[in-house]
């Protein structure tokens, strides 16, 4: 019971913060939408179990995001440099081994964070992960190493 309160103040909160202002009318219906959103939420946990618990050492990788955030706009700057000197340069398509293939939640976490933290920096994409080939399809806007967060993530 607990659990659900807290989830029910978190989504209120969510939902004055969304809305900037605090009026009767936003407080009544954010307290209508927050009730909603936690039978929404338990409706579909039940449904489905979530499988996402990703090891606290592959949360931590976090700290490296900056640095290719950095990296990858200092490229995207040097391609559109090239590119306006009527240099091209081709993008291109990469794989590299993913063995964090598995149904458990680690490894589905791990995915997510794989995703999440490679595609922020503006140049890669992970395209997907093949989790019979065990292979990650990414792309980039020049060719550089694989990031060497994919690596760590995979060992934590």
């Amino acid at each position: 019971m607990a659990q659900r309160a807290l989830e029910l103040l978190s989504f209120f909160v969510l939902w004055l913060l969304f809305v900037c202002e605090i009026t009767t009318g936003e407080v009544l219906i954010g307290l209508a939408a927050a009730a909603i959103a936690v039978v929404g939420f338990e409706v579909s946990r039940r449904a489905e179990p979530l499988r996402f618990l990703p090891p606290l050492r592959a949360v931590a990788q976090i700290w490296r995001v900056p640095g290719l955030i950095l990296q990858g706009t200092w490229v995207l700057i040097v391609e559109l440099a090239r590119r306006a000197r009527g240099r091209r340069k081709r993008s291109l398509f990469q794989l590299t081994p993913f063995r964090a293939v598995g149904m458990d939640s680690r490894s589905a976490g791990k995915r997510v964070l794989a995703v999440s933290y490679v595609t922020l920096p503006p140049n890669f994409l992970i395209v997907g992960i093949d989790r019979k080939s065990k292979l990650m399809l990414f792309h980039q806007v020049r060719k550089d190493p694989v990031p060497e967060i994919i690596r760590r993530l995979e060992s934590a």
